[in-house]
């Protein structure tokens, strides 16, 4: 790769530079007429920073304020915007948010000598709330502050990001709509803790909390409802009925509860709240649109290629051998965080700014989710998922209709997750639905457990005793160990699919099934290869099967953004696309395509990294420097090369307008994110 200085960095950086030396001199109008000339794409963290200071010091901090919002949104994790925040609302005597941007700042310190040096500021404050706001006002603010800094992350749920269970409590989505989350098929618990989230399944249900309810129901229908029928029961009256009792001795307390209603009016009342879910329509129709979608994590096109699909997976060769077969579709991400957000979002990882590891993100206000587009179809939508970056808690609960999760470490993998999906449907046979599926079971070789059965017995001696574990699976390198066991998981994956294949086909017409599979990101250790972002970790599978669907194997050039918008529209939904997006629709149904599909990566303490694929080549870019803990990048020096997609050889020197392009592309995308 070829290394280069990018002088306009370094031009950025000077610029920032000479606007800090105005501002120290108190040359504060020079210093915003500078600013104010700042391009959109030039914002840096620094921008903000510095815009935030002159308002602070020309006594405007409800403008700093609003500028520090703005930048937050670009940059989440960044201490320093935090602790604007704190002198912006110190200086606006708004002394509990003050408080809790500085306790912020403590919680997205990654590094622990840094982290204490950040709660030492936050502990001189103390004394001057008390004086402030009086003792009990303070130990409010410290309680909240304390548990902010504390927090955890999202992977933990069903326990929420203080350590607390969400069962019986509603989560809240961009639009309002409440979800309550309850325990499900867990007969003997109540409730549950960190030593047992594993191990518990959580149902989540749409809905509203009454104590007293009327509902008009046109259509026979199921009717979901949860109380804790041992403190109080549920009387229910359809209008010129006698009313019925519902308690402990025929319903279970805290669980979901399904009722069968006919068409009428009713009336529900209990001396506490309860919690009643949307009614499902249940009338029987005589066709039923099912929307399937096979997520299974870190399934690589490259080794289907290699290997093939006959080989490794004959029932869903054969299930699929009359569909679409997208073989060139990138992912936009190495990892299942940010790869995941941008299929529901149809986001690129630099719009939706989701890759840190250790941050929260309320996914659903990052962006409209495509979940709403086939709810809003008519669509009754759920969710069975085991993925624990798609937690519900973190934004992916939105516009779902019902939601079962439960953690892949507590045993929730492939021949579960598809009962599941049995049941649900069989149980609601008179519904169109879609179906979101996670199928977690190929993240066991990254990780290095073998702990299904077929696994076990099928490896030899020597292989069982092979275990090459990666420090964190996404960076594991080639192995030839990981490829046997890749291998045989894909065999076990293939024969539970058989069963689902021969439920649908049993039970569904074939013209009302559209069903797919679809991948987040590949593998890095199934190639010998040392590029980082080489194509067993870029390329992913679609496969797609419907009546509307092309029949065809294609190469059409295709990102996982794109993979909802072409179900969308092959169903004969509005994808909606906007300029908010990255999504295009495949020319293989009806749309223009795209030119390049971009797959970067953004790790703290790594180099940023960005490929990009056209039709005949490879753009490779990555900093000569590590990003920092925030993850903000260091671009005045990078390495280059384009190299031809096929055999991988350099081009550089046969297509150099086309490398200077490449740069000014990357430059332009990502010089906001500059380090300064």
């Amino acid at each position: 790769m070829k290394e280069i200085s990018i002088d306009r960095i370094f031009a950025m950086k000077e610029t920032c530079n000479e606007i800090s030396k105005l501002i120290s001199q108190n040359k504060l109008e020079q210093a915003l007429n500078e600013l104010q000339m700042t391009n959109e794409s030039e914002k840096t963290e620094k921008y903000y920073e510095l815009l935030s200071t002159v308002f602070i010091k020309t006594k405007q901090p409800s403008q700093a304020v609003a500028c520090l919002k703005i930048g937050q949104q670009q940059f989440l994790n960044s201490k320093t915007l935090y602790y604007k925040l704190y002198e912006a609302f110190w200086s606006l005597g708004d002394y509990e948010e003050a408080t809790f941007s500085l306790a912020r700042v403590v919680r997205i310190s990654f590094d622990e000598e840094e982290r204490l040096k950040e709660t030492e500021k936050l502990k001189k404050i103390i004394p001057q709330l008390y004086r402030l706001l009086g003792d009990d006002k303070t130990k409010q603010i410290i309680a909240e502050a304390t548990l902010i800094m504390g927090e955890g992350d999202e992977r933990a749920f069903p326990i929420d990001k203080d350590a607390k269970s969400w069962v019986n409590r509603t989560l809240i989505d961009s639009k309002g709509k409440k979800y309550l989350v309850n325990i499900y098929k867990g007969y003997m618990a109540n409730d549950l803790n960190l030593n047992v989230r594993y191990f518990l399944k959580t149902e989540i249900i749409q809905g509203t909390n009454h104590r007293y309810a009327k509902l008009k129901l046109n259509k026979r229908s199921i009717l979901p409802i949860s109380s804790d029928l041992n403190e109080a029961s549920i009387e229910i009256t359809k209008t010129g009925g006698e009313p019925s009792i519902i308690n402990a001795s025929n319903m279970q307390s805290n669980r979901l509860n399904y009722l069968q209603l006919d068409v009428g009016e009713y009336k529900l009342k209990s001396k506490q709240e309860f919690f009643v879910g949307k009614p499902i329509q249940n009338e029987f129709t005589e066709k039923n649109k099912l929307v399937i979608v096979l997520y299974i994590d870190g399934l690589s096109q490259r080794f289907l290629e290699e290997y093939g699909l006959d080989a490794l997976m004959p029932n869903t060769a054969q299930y699929f051998k009359e569909g679409y077969w997208n073989k060139n579709c990138y992912t936009t991400s190495d990892w299942t965080f940010p790869s995941v957000a941008s299929i529901f979002t149809g986001q690129s990882v630099i719009r939706h700014k989701v890759y840190h590891p250790n941050t929260n993100i309320d996914i659903h206000k990052r962006g409209e989710m495509y979940t709403g587009k086939f709810k809003v179809h008519g669509l009754f939508t759920t969710q069975i998922n085991n993925n624990w970056r798609i937690t519900p808690s973190s934004g992916y609960m939105e516009d779902f209709d019902r939601i079962i999760f439960q953690h892949f470490r507590g045993g929730f993998a492939i021949a579960e997750v598809l009962g599941e999906a049995i049941e649900h449907l069989s149980s609601l046979p008179n519904n169109d639905h879609f179906l979101w599926l996670g199928i977690e079971d190929l993240h066991d070789i990254a990780d290095g457990f073998n702990q299904d059965l077929y696994q076990q017995t099928h490896l030899t001696l020597e292989e069982r005793l092979m275990n090459e574990m990666a420090e964190v699976s996404v960076n594991a390198e080639y192995s030839a160990d990981k490829l046997i066991k890749y291998k045989n998981q894909l065999n076990r994956i293939d024969l539970y699919l058989e069963s689902f294949y021969h439920y649908l086909n049993k039970n569904h017409e074939k013209d009302d099934v559209y069903i797919s599979i679809i991948s987040d990101h590949g593998q890095g250790y199934i190639e010998n290869n040392e590029e980082f972002l080489n194509e067993g970790r870029r390329k992913v599978p679609f496969l797609f099967k419907g009546p509307n669907v092309p029949n065809k194997i294609s190469d059409e050039l295709m990102a996982i953004t794109d993979y909802f918008p072409n179900m969308l529209t092959a169903i004969g939904a509005n994808a909606e696309l906007t300029h908010e997006n990255d999504a295009v629709i495949l020319k293989d149904f009806g749309g223009t395509g795209r030119d390049m599909a971009i797959t970067e990566t953004i790790h703290p303490d790594n180099p940023y990294r960005i490929a990009i694929t056209d039709g005949n080549s490879i753009f490779r870019l990555h900093t000569v420097e590590k990003a920092e803990k925030d993850g903000l990048i260091h671009l005045e020096k990078v390495k280059v090369e384009l190299v031809d997609k096929e055999t991988e050889q350099n081009i550089m020197n046969k297509y150099p307008e086309k490398v200077e392009a490449y740069i000014e592309f990357v430059i332009n995308r990502v010089k906001h994110f500059q380090y300064i």
